[in-house]
């Protein structure tokens, strides 16, 4: 059920203009505040943004590609950089509630 409210906030970032799409537009970006990957992306492709990106977002899987790509109006999308803070904070208290 969260995961369905983490692609609703994903959806609302993009609308807002607050992401950036895909492997390149992510690391192109300066603000990255958390990284949405999809579940059936491969692992190599988060070790490959953790080693490049400065200082190093937060990670969340969550989706397939066909879903992270719906959501955003795209085919397929394997991973989306949130660059707002109130969208990122929002999307890992629903990933990882505070007890």
């Amino acid at each position: 059920m969260d995961d369905h409210k983490i692609l609703t906030l994903v959806g609302f970032a993009n609308k807002a203009g607050k992401t950036a799409l895909g492997r390149t537009a992510v690391l192109h970006k300066k603000n990255i505040r958390l990284l949405v990957i999809a579940t059936d992306a491969s692992p190599k492709l988060e070790n490959e943004l953790k080693k490049i990106l400065h200082p190093v977002p937060p990670v969340i899987r969550v989706a397939d590609k066909n879903q992270l790509g719906r959501i955003c109006g795209r085919d397929q999308l394997t991973v989306v950089g949130i660059c707002d803070t109130e969208f990122a904070g929002a999307m890992k208290k629903l990933k990882h509630p505070a007890p």
